[in-house]
């Protein structure tokens, strides 16, 4: 397979078995938060006997099916993929979520999964639902699966300050300008990727549109970040101001991405 990590189509993904066995998880992992570092060490604990996988979405379901009520990723797909290879993974399945693939019953998917993924074993959230309608839950998923002899791990949530770790959680934490809760319980800085959003020159800044690209972002004010460029292993300090749901830099801060110092 090689050291890169394998990136497929779920239109890839079932065209053909894979040729290796598979531990995976399956989720949205927006954030790639704590608690998901937890569930996919799970995972990664099972190589290199199993190939560590993650079946993912291009985009967030609930961004698909209920945009007026959905706040914003709080990652891009470059972002999110950059940090599931960081955290082990080394197959990725993405899913372009649509109304067909919304049609799948838990039990189609799961079956696809066990055929196409050559699975082995998989680890799921306590709070995972899957299939049309959400119709099988965690549960449910591991009976099915170990019926086939496939080892199921259903994972708690992991609990920070009284509450479960979650997107949502750390949505909100970011909308309210919370940037130390948010890092807390991602377990890192929180960051924006700008590589691939448009830009305006104005007065000596660059406005990089967040809100256009349905991110979510700290509220309007100046904040300390840490800019890293792509090109460059080494970034710049510098401060921003968010407002209007754009992010604007000093022209002379060259950066693909920015981190929220706190």
């Amino acid at each position: 397979m090689g050291v890169s990590m394998t990136i497929l189509s779920w239109e890839q993904f079932c065209a053909a078995p894979l040729s290796y066995p598979t531990a995976a998880t399956i989720g949205v992992f927006d954030g790639l938060h704590r608690g998901h570092q937890a569930l996919i060490a799970h995972i990664t604990r099972k190589a290199p006997t199993l190939v560590p996988m993650a079946i993912t979405f291009v985009q967030n379901p609930k961004k698909v099916l209920y945009p007026a009520l959905y706040r914003g990723d709080i990652l891009s797909i470059s972002q999110k993929l950059r940090l599931l290879e960081y955290y082990g993974i080394q197959v990725v399945v993405l899913v372009d979520f649509s109304q067909n693939f919304s049609k799948l019953s838990g039990k189609d998917f799961l079956d696809l999964l066990q055929d196409r993924g050559n699975l082995h074993y998989l680890a799921v959230g306590s709070n995972f639902r899957c299939g049309n309608g959400l119709d099988t839950d965690a549960p449910a998923i591991k009976g099915l699966l170990e019926s086939k002899g496939i080892e199921t791990q259903i994972v708690p949530s992991l609990m920070i300050g009284g509450a479960p770790v979650s997107s949502s959680r750390i949505r909100n934490e970011i909308g309210s300008g919370n940037l130390v809760e948010a890092t807390v319980l991602l377990g890192r800085n929180v960051e924006l990727d700008l590589s691939d959003l448009s830009q305006t020159p104005e007065r000596g800044r660059v406005w990089f549109d967040v809100g256009a690209a349905h991110r979510i972002m700290p509220p309007p004010g100046r904040y300390t970040v840490y800019g890293v460029a792509a090109s460059s292993s080494r970034g710049t300090v510098g401060t921003v101001i968010c407002r209007d749901g754009k992010v604007g830099l000093p022209e002379t801060m060259q950066c693909d991405r920015i981190e929220f110092l706190v």
